[in-house]
């Protein structure tokens, strides 16, 4: 079924990030008030009160054989639970860890275009999250 199919990495995570924010703003009910002021760097579908901050949820996709990565990325706060979503293909990536950084620092070159003072970023790379911290 899958057979003969192309997508560009552009066009699955621009899809991937289009889904991550149908889910968000279908979980805008939270049941556990002490839970919304957790903060959780590596999972970016963990609800949390952004009162005075924008966060950022990226993620990457890397493939191998062609050493590209499709980086995406979406901004939300408060009052908007996604309000700008960005995608972009990178070549000449070496492994996911990298894709992934670069999904990070695509977020953040934006968030500086977007003039965002006070930033929260999640990614799901739990190895990156943890070397930045």
């Amino acid at each position: 079924i899958f057979e003969n199919r192309t997508t560009s990495a552009e066009d699955v995570i621009s899809k991937a990030v289009s889904v991550a924010a149908e889910w968000k703003r279908a979980q805008l009910t939270e049941k556990d008030p002490a839970t919304a002021a957790s903060t959780v760097t590596s999972n970016c579908t963990t609800t949390r009160n952004l009162t005075n901050h924008t966060k950022v949820c990226t993620d990457a996709a890397w493939n191998e054989s062609r050493q590209t990565a499709g980086l995406g990325w979406f901004f939300s706060d408060q009052l908007r639970p996604s309000f700008h979503q960005g995608s972009k293909t990178e070549v000449f990536v070496k492994s996911p860890l990298i894709a992934e950084a670069l999904a990070i620092r695509q977020a953040l070159e934006t968030a500086r275009h977007m003039v965002v003072t006070n930033l929260l970023v999640n990614s799901d790379s739990q190895t990156l999250v943890r070397t930045i911290q």
